[in-house]
């Protein structure tokens, strides 16, 4: 999970409406009276070749015929059900190729859980929780998420509230945790305890000294270990968040999502979770996530075990993730240069070495899925390069997820990988970012932070995604948000002054459609408008194509459907 950026009201009044009507009824799924649909009179975006588009047939939950209204007509016969779209502007289902669904519906089920702000003082932070923890007495483990760089995360602050129950708290960018010395002792942490990968992901100490943990956990595999270990997450409250979260995301237009790692539960807990849940109404692909704790033998039997017991027609266990690295705001983002003190020292975390990655890639590789590795820093993104270079051809796909700095030689390196490797990012994160420039400086920010027009023209595959909820304050689960900023550089204050970094709204839709279901290796199946593919649409109330760039954070999307069906209308 990575970075959370400036929030503008306009944007968080929007979503505070949306996720309110959202919350109130759920919308049901729905198909044509007929089994055979004709859909006429729209504006199809196919997000493939063919042009001129304006009606096409739904056969099965799937396109079978994309054209004009007379050949539409002519293959479906008078008497098919026909579905008038009043001249909107259809798209292709869009696709998040990056985010935590299951931790998504752990914060969204009906169990109470602590939503702190990223920019909250440190005493507005201690005060939410003490104001939630009196509101909710009956809670065991008090959860949340969301603090931010300017909260100073130790137990005896927690302590100090005189919260007699252990406290886990998630940071903004979901790579750090914050608890009390109640949770420390539930779990068995103390100056003797032995950290999981020490310098890399660890309970921070006072001193080399006495050892005593400070309360902060840092980077996922401890704070996964320690959720675990306090039972923060039950898996039922993540089951009960399905229903509201999948709607969500059909309210933002996104059909199809990658899990980029459950975290909060274990990944075969959270597969469970999807299968149980035939009804819902969003297609999942999900991580098997590498910790570093099996042997590479051991995780391709669990991989493996994973695709033949959960591969459904909504549910495909297709990929490795990993990280390779932390995020900014905790200092722990892999950079050939130092960060700048005090926000940070040194060059950051790097949790495996090239040749570890190869050894657990290559075989995973070989047995058909694909690679996801989280990668912020330059020296990271150009080390996983190493990696995904190393393994050759393979059947699955190459992804490198966030892409955030491409100095030190990454972007020429990612240039010679091209025609291998996907580089994932979200846009909204080119909002005005403090942290980045506190640590690493105004040049570093202007040129290096991710720039993506560069990216494009060289030939590199963008593909796009929310990183929810770690892109909760630029409001990031809302693709027409990402697309707003990678169109507006330059032209709103609060987003990096750089018009000549600006894409164009055609190639920020290209990044959330088919080149998307090209990560994924589903191309065959999603990802556009064509003759074969599951139908997957979306209707917006505008011309996202013809209206200002300024005016793309107002589009509003009208109707989803997934598979022909009507799973969201406004």
């Amino acid at each position: 999970m990575k970075k959370r950026l400036f929030i503008i009201a306009v944007l968080a009044i929007g979503m505070a409406a949306c996720l309110g009507s959202c919350k109130k009824k759920t919308q049901e799924p729905t198909t044509p009276t007929s089994n055979l649909a004709v859909y006429y009179n729209a504006r199809v975006y196919t997000a493939e070749e063919q042009t001129d588009v304006t009606a096409f047939v739904v056969k099965d939950g799937k396109f079978v015929y994309v054209g004009n209204y007379d050949g539409a007509i002519n293959y479906a016969g008078d008497n098919a059900q026909k579905i008038d779209l009043q001249g909107r502007r259809v798209l292709p289902g869009l696709i998040d190729s990056h985010t935590h669904y299951f931790a998504d519906c752990a914060t969204n089920s009906s169990r109470p859980t602590v939503k702190l702000g990223q920019f909250y003082s440190h005493k507005q932070t201690l005060d939410t929780i003490a104001n939630f923890a009196r509101n909710n007495p009956n809670d065991s483990v008090i959860y949340g998420t969301g603090y931010g760089t300017k909260v100073i995360p130790t137990a005896e602050a927690l302590d100090s509230l005189g919260i007699d129950r252990p406290i886990v708290l998630l940071s903004c960018d979901g790579h750090s945790v914050w608890t009390n010395s109640k949770g420390l002792e539930k779990a068995g942490v103390d100056e003797n305890y032995k950290d999981i990968m020490p310098g890399a992901s660890y309970f921070e100490r006072y001193d080399t000294i006495s050892k005593i943990p400070t309360g902060k956990v840092v980077e996922m595999t401890q704070c996964f270990w320690y959720i675990q270990k306090i039972n923060a997450v039950p898996v039922s409250s993540v089951e009960d968040g399905v229903n509201y979260t999948s709607q969500l995301y059909n309210s933002f237009g996104v059909t199809t999502i990658y899990d980029a790692g459950a975290l909060v539960i274990g990944d075969e807990a959270a597969m469970k979770v999807a299968k149980s849940r035939p009804d819902n109404t969003v297609r999942l692909y999900t991580s098997i996530w590498y910790d570093g704790q099996e042997s590479p033998e051991d995780f391709v039997a669990r991989a493996k075990h994973l695709r033949s017991n959960y591969t459904t027609d909504k549910i495909h266990p297709t990929t490795l993730k990993a990280f390779k690295d932390g995020t900014n705001e905790v200092a722990t983002s892999y950079m050939y240069e130092e960060f700048h003190a005090p926000f940070g020292t040194g060059h950051g975390n790097c949790m495996f070495s090239t040749d570890q990655l190869l050894a657990i890639t290559k075989p995973v590789a070989d047995a058909g899925f694909n690679i996801h590795i989280h990668a912020i820093g330059d020296r990271a993104i150009s080390e996983v390069l190493d990696v995904m270079y190393g393994l050759g051809k393979i059947s699955g796909t190459k992804t490198i997820a966030h892409c955030q700095t491409l100095a030190g030689g990454a972007l020429e390196k990612f240039i010679l990988n091209r025609d291998d490797v996907f580089h994932q990012t979200t846009p909204v994160w080119m909002y005005y970012d403090e942290a980045y420039l506190q640590c690493f400086g105004q040049e570093m920010y202007d040129v290096y932070d991710m720039p993506l027009k560069t990216v494009y023209d060289a030939g590199i595959t963008l593909t796009f995604g929310s990183d929810g909820s770690a892109s909760e304050s630029g409001k990031g689960r809302n693709p027409m948000n990402d697309i707003y900023v990678a169109t507006n550089q330059g032209y709103d204050p609060l987003i990096h002054n750089r018009p000549s970094q600006n894409l164009t709204v055609k190639q920020c839709i290209d990044a959330y459609t088919i080149n998307c279901a090209y990560q994924l290796g589903a191309e065959n199946e999603i990802g556009s408008i064509t003759v074969g593919k599951y139908a997957d649409f979306i209707v917006l109330d505008r011309d996202i194509f013809e209206i200002e760039t300024l005016d793309i954070k107002n589009v509003t999307v009208l109707e989803t459907y997934l598979n022909g069906a009507q799973v969201y209308k406004k």
